[in-house]
């Protein structure tokens, strides 16, 4: 456990840890370990998905999934292009894409730009809040 530090002994910490040239010893070494690691994530995907991650096969976008979570259950939308696909838990009776302007559209294709669901269960309804398509 360390001990509280005053402003005092900050200060002295920082003029020594500034007042050498250069780095304090072993600095430089640290920091090129630590930005080999920035790349962690896509060398592990390389390991598990190898036929999507190369320099002749260009992998198609992802869905993007936006979660919601109301009184009444749990939604995702899928967002992949201009389709959406929404499951809900419990199931949704109904599902109305709702627009700024006020106008209703239909699940499946729909244009970019903001909107919001509106879902109605046998135990109520629920409007998410906005996110951009």
């Amino acid at each position: 456990m360390t001990t509280p530090m005053d402003d005092d002994a900050l200060l002295a910490l920082v003029a020594d840890a500034v007042a050498g040239d250069g780095p304090p010893p072993g600095a430089v070494e640290a920091a090129y370990a630590a930005f080999g690691w920035r790349t962690l994530e896509a060398d592990l995907a390389q390991l598990f998905e190898p036929e999507v991650v190369g320099f002749l096969h260009q992998p198609q976008p992802a869905a993007r999934v936006v979660t919601f979570t109301t009184d009444h259950g749990v939604i995702e939308v899928a967002i992949d292009g201009g389709h959406l696909a929404v499951t809900a838990s419990p199931p949704v009776d109904a599902v109305v894409l709702r627009r700024p302007d006020g106008t209703a559209e239909p699940i499946g294709r729909a244009e970019p730009g903001p909107a919001r669901l509106e879902l109605t269960w046998s135990t109520g309804t629920a409007l998410t809040p906005w996110f951009t398509l």
